[in-house]
């Protein structure tokens, strides 16, 4: 199963996307855009938190995350799927 979610930043500073259970982070300019791509097993699929200045991604039991430039360069992929 394969979801797309377009995370834009529409405030006037840097917002941190924090892409968990893997921890790290990516950042997001104002005006910028980036997809989240999250290809698993049927199961809960992505998850979005919005928290101050920052969001937070759900990957589910057994899924793999990528996120992209709209133009399709890879900025982002998980080292191993969600356990």
């Amino acid at each position: 199963v394969e979801h797309r979610l377009t995370v834009q930043n529409g405030q006037e500073n840097i917002v941190k996307i924090w892409l968990e259970p893997w921890g790290d982070v990516v950042t997001l300019d104002p005006g910028e855009a980036l997809v989240v791509i999250s290809v698993g097993p049927s199961g809960n699929g992505l998850q979005l938190e919005l928290r101050d200045n920052e969001y937070v991604v759900y990957a589910w039991r057994g899924s793999v995350l990528s996120i992209v430039e709209p133009s399709g360069k890879v900025v982002w992929e998980s080292p191993v799927a969600s356990p």
